[in-house]
C-alpha cells in the first residue's frame, strides 16, 4: 500500500464528503501509517498543500522513514512556444518548493505530473531532471500516465523508474500491454504503481447521480455486477473488492490509496496483511466484467 496524500490538500474524489484533511488528522494518519507498515507516500505539488501537510509532520518526527514521491508541478503556465530559460526556471522552482516543504534534500522521486512532458520543450523538462538525478540532487525519476500511449513513451525511456497509471477492476485498457510490462520488468528495475482503485470512490456507490456524473445513463447493470461480485467474493465489500483485485496483478508492485480518517486508515491497510487472490479469482472476475467507456473511466472527460 502507498499512502495516497492529494486528500491531505484538496477536497478530492467524486464521493468524498470529509472534504480536505484536517493538518492534525494528517499527523496521526502519518503516525498511524506509519506503524502499520505503509512505507510510501504519494503526493505532487499540484495537490494543493499536500507536500506542506506531509512536510510538517515529517520535520516534527524525524523518526518517519517513508519514501516520499513527488510529482513536478503540472506547468500550465507554459505553453508550447515557452523559452527554455522559462522552463526550466519553472522545473527548478518546483523542485525547490518540493525540497522546502517536504523537508527533504536530496529528493526521493520526482515523476513527471504529464507524460507529454517528456516530448514538451524538446524535452528540456525531462532532460534537465535526469541531470539533476545525475548531480544527486533527485534519487529516482517516474511519470504519472494517463493511457496506453503514455504508457508506452515511459516504458521506452530508460531513465523512469516508477510509473504511476490509473487502474481498477472495469478498467481494461491496459491489457495489451501487461506483457510489455512483464518483460520490461526482467530486464531493468521499474515499479508499476496503480491509482483509482475506487475510482475517485465511483465505484463503491449504488447512487445514480454520481455515475451520471462519470458519463454513464445506464449504471444499474454496472452497479449490480459491482454489488455480485462483491457478495460472492468479500461478503459484500465493494472497497476490499477493489482493493484486492488491483492487488493480486502480478504486474503491479503498489496501489496508491488515499484516506480522510484513521478509520479509513485501520481499514485499507488490513487488506493488505492478507494473502494475494490466486489468478484464478482474477480471470473469473475479470472474464465477466462489463465493458466500460473511456469516458467514464477517466475522471478528466467527467461532467
Amino acid at each position: 500500500m502507498i499512502l495516497g496524500g492529494v486528500q491531505f490538500g484538496l477536497e478530492y474524489g467524486i464521493t468524498n464528503t470529509d472534504g480536505q484533511v484536517l493538518s492534525s488528522d494528517v499527523e496521526q494518519i502519518l503516525l498511524a501509517a506509519s506503524a502499520a507498515g505503509v512505507a510510501k507516500i504519494d503526493t505532487a505539488r499540484g495537490y494543493g498543500n499536500s507536500e506542506s501537510a506531509i512536510g510538517q509532520v515529517l520535520q516534527q518526527h524525524p523518526d518517519l522513514s517513508f519514501r516520499v514521491i513527488t510529482k513536478l508541478s503540472p506547468m500550465a503556465e507554459l505553453n508550447t512556444d515557452s523559452s527554455a530559460s522559462s522552463v526550466l526556471a519553472h522545473v527548478n522552482a518546483s523542485l525547490s518548493a518540493s525540497m522546502e516543504t517536504l523537508g527533504q534534500r536530496p529528493l526521493d522521486t520526482v515523476m513527471l505530473h504529464r507524460a507529454s512532458h517528456f516530448l514538451d520543450w524538446k524535452s528540456i523538462a525531462w532532460k534537465h531532471l535526469q541531470s539533476l538525478q545525475s548531480q544527486g540532487e533527485i534519487k529516482a525519476l517516474g511519470v504519472s500516465v494517463q493511457n496506453p500511449d503514455e504508457l508506452a513513451l515511459a516504458l521506452a525511456e530508460e531513465a523512469v523508474s516508477i510509473i504511476q497509471l490509473p487502474f481498477n477492476l472495469l478498467d481494461g485498457r491496459w491489457q495489451e500491454a501487461i506483457e510489455q510490462i512483464r518483460e520490461i520488468k526482467r530486464t531493468r528495475q521499474v515499479e508499476i504503481h496503480a491509482r483509482s482503485a475506487l475510482l475517485q470512490g465511483l465505484l463503491t456507490t449504488s447512487d445514480p447521480s454520481f455515475w451520471y456524473k462519470a458519463n454513464m445513463d445506464n449504471c444499474l447493470p454496472v452497479i449490480n455486477w459491482i454489488q455480485q461480485v462483491a457478495e460472492r467474493y468479500t461478503n459484500g465489500n465493494i472497497i476490499r473488492l477493489c482493493i484486492e483485485f488491483v492487488r493480486a496483478q502480478d504486474w503491479i508492485d503498489g496501489v496508491v490509496i488515499g484516506v480522510t480518517n484513521l478509520e479509513q486508515l485501520e481499514e485499507n491497510t488490513s487488506y493488505f496483511s492478507t494473502p494475494v487472490w490466486s489468478p484464478s479469482i482474477v480471470n473469473e472476475i475479470w472474464r465477466n466484467r462489463p465493458e466500460i467507456q473511456e469516458s467514464t473511466l477517466n475522471p478528466a472527460l467527467w461532467r
